[in-house]
């Protein structure tokens, strides 16, 4: 016999609901799964989200497994309906095992050997990021990757900790919020020099402001899931994608921050997704950019991915290398 099954759950704010969801979908409503034992689960996706005897949503993604009190659970909007009732199945994302944040390398391919010694991996016992070296003293990554206290460069292969570099002090934005208002940037100054040589180099920053064309084809890389539900990869992977013009973002992404780029996973089925926020988009071997969010099922072709544009930020960077503090 089939059993329906029903449970009470809270609703809970958007703002909150952000700061756990990468790239979070415009109108939707987070119910459930956070701070509650309570929520839905694979299978109830289409389901409805009942207030006072309203649908006012439709189940569209959560966490797998539900090891709950987790993650939120979203509906997504439509602008056909009536406004308490304008919501459409986005469908159910698999839980990825990472901070929501973050950025993995979809249909790339393992770096060769030799190329992106810039790279840096910073991870703790729950989450992980990308990173790049760009002085002796300091690494580039995403302002959301904060609290990430270990750095490790001069390797392809995340599980080689030799070359292990403890963090003295995070530099972040400080018109940063979160990563949907944008200024998602920040600087890690390490607590002793980075040793140069053939393993550990730098990466160039631009010197002035960049404007990109659209097409232009750039590199992004990190050790990030090579599909969703996957794993981690083990070796550092690397993928080219187009730079997408940044009108056609705006259309694509509501709310759109300013001084971001966009590139890859629109129109392509290349791109990033979670595990490696911070790292670079490296165009004509300098890098441009620092992925900050996309969209967080990886479905590509699907939304662009976004990323800070590092040229527009010259001044801040410049004022913190020269003062070697923040």
């Amino acid at each position: 016999m089939l059993i329906k099954k029903a449970v009470d759950v809270p609703i809970i704010s958007l703002e909150q609901c952000r700061t756990f969801r990468r790239g979070l979908p415009p109108a939707v409503i987070c119910a459930g799964g956070y701070n509650t034992t309570k929520g839905t689960c694979m299978g109830d996706s289409g389901g409805p989200l009942m207030c006072k005897g309203v649908a006012v949503g439709v189940v569209s993604f959560g966490s797998i497994p539900c090891d709950y009190p987790e993650r939120h659970h979203f509906a997504r909007s439509s602008g056909t309906m009536h406004p308490l009732i304008k919501f459409l199945l986005f469908h159910v994302l698999i839980c990825l095992g990472q901070n929501a944040f973050g950025n993995e390398i979809i249909n790339g391919h393992k770096a060769e050997k030799n190329t992106m010694q810039f790279m840096a991996y910073l991870a703790d016992s729950k989450r992980t990021c990308g990173g790049f070296l760009i002085s002796e003293d300091f690494v580039m990554t995403a302002a959301h990757c904060a609290g990430l206290k270990k750095v490790i460069l001069g390797t392809h292969n995340r599980f080689d900790r030799n070359m292990i570099y403890n963090v003295q002090k995070e530099c972040i934005h400080p018109d940063y919020i979160n990563y949907t208002e944008g200024n998602d940037i920040m600087l890690l100054k390490l607590s002793r020099k980075a040793q140069l040589g053939e393993n550990i180099k730098l990466i160039k920053i631009p010197t002035y402001p960049r404007f990109l064309k659209p097409n232009q084809m750039c590199t992004v890389a990190g050790w990030g899931l090579t599909k969703t539900a996957g794993h981690l990869a083990d070796e550092l992977q690397v993928v080219d994608v187009p730079v997408i013009d940044l009108k056609e973002c705006q259309t694509q992404w509501e709310n759109l921050p300013p001084k971001v780029i966009c590139a890859g996973g629109y129109g392509t089925n290349k791109g990033t997704c979670d595990g490696d926020s911070g790292g670079p988009l490296v165009c004509a071997g300098v890098a441009v950019g620092v992925v900050s969010y996309g969209l967080e099922t990886c479905d590509y072709p699907a939304l662009p991915d976004v990323y800070t544009d590092i040229s527009k930020f010259l001044p801040w960077i410049n004022d913190i290398l020269k003062k070697q503090t923040c």
